[in-house]
């Protein structure tokens, strides 16, 4: 019975420290699939502006032809 109070006693208390630590895992790991998200759009953006760029210079650099 003693356990049982104690039980008791310790989830009246609040979340006990596994799921604190549980908690600050899930909160990490949703920081980190947003920082992942960001670094994927930067990424196709900087991919998208390497592509104009290449664009530009392979038509600048296009041999003219003979006439």
């Amino acid at each position: 019975m003693l356990h049982f109070l104690q039980m008791v006693a310790e989830a009246a208390a609040g979340p006990s420290h596994e799921e604190e630590v549980r908690q600050a895992s899930v909160q990490e790991l949703q920081s980190l699939r947003e920082s992942l998200s960001q670094a994927e759009a930067k990424t196709r953006e900087l991919e998208g502006q390497l592509e104009n760029i290449n664009k530009v210079n392979h038509h600048k650099f296009q041999p003219k032809p003979l006439t």
